[in-house]
């Protein structure tokens, strides 16, 4: 994934260096323009969409899951 981004950042900045504008050439690569500011951040080494491990206000207890199954 890391050497996906990290290509896909240098096609839309070589791009850019032609004279492309940014929103376009995301558009193309499939990508929005935010996430490719993002991801051209240098503190920004993964998505925090990939680490995300909240659990949902509105989970079921294990007491409501066994009387729905049962």
């Amino acid at each position: 994934m890391k050497a996906e981004r990290a290509e896909i950042i240098s096609l839309i900045s070589q791009a850019q260096a032609s004279g492309a504008r940014q929103s376009l050439a995301c558009k193309i690569v499939g990508i929005s323009p935010k996430t490719f500011q993002r991801w051209k951040k240098p503190d920004n080494v993964q998505d925090g969409w990939l680490d995300a491990t909240h659990e949902p206000v509105n989970t079921l207890t294990a007491q409501e899951r066994q009387q729905i199954f049962t």
